[in-house]
């Protein structure tokens, strides 16, 4: 009879096994990337520096994107990468964090880092998700604490960390 549970050989299954990230420095075309992204937070009058205008832009562009008439729907892939990456960038301005390409088993992305911390964010990937589950308004809050003061750490970790 064939056991259907059976352990691997290696007593851990192989979903468990991680690797740590290897981080680098993002290359030229990765640098043209970002740097294509943030014009649209300028263009819009948005200011990197404050959270408060880049909230209220995700809130606006998530509304807008909600509203478009389901038998043509649009691709917010380039909306989330913008708000993604804005919002990596605000981090960098404003915390200890450094812009940093992450590679893992799962491939390279975008991310910030605080060396003393471990603390690691994708901007990208956590504003996804976010746009993917529809969240708004409570975002507001995290996002507030995530770019000021003692807690940033905390809340970043703990809503922006992504597994």
């Amino acid at each position: 009879m064939k056991k259907f549970f059976q352990r691997p050989a290696s007593k851990r299954p192989l979903a468990f096994i991680q690797t740590e990230p290897r981080f680098s420095e993002p290359n030229e075309a990765e640098k043209t990337w970002m740097a294509g992204h943030l014009p649209l937070a300028a263009d819009l009058g948005v200011e990197v520096a404050d959270i408060a205008q880049i909230v209220s832009l995700y809130e606006l562009i998530l509304q807008s994107w909600r509203y478009f008439p389901a038998e043509n729907p649009s691709d917010p892939t380039v909306s989330v990468n913008a708000l993604g990456t804005v919002f990596g960038e605000h981090l960098v301005r404003r915390t200890m964090m450094r812009g940093v390409m992450a590679t893992d088993e799962y491939g390279t992305e975008l991310a910030v880092h605080d060396s003393a911390t471990s603390t690691l964010i994708y901007p990208p990937n956590a504003v996804a998700k976010r746009w993917t589950a529809g969240e708004s308004g409570a975002i507001r809050s995290t996002w507030f604490r995530a770019s000021t003061g003692d807690s940033a750490q905390k809340s970043m970790t703990s809503l922006f960390t992504l597994s």
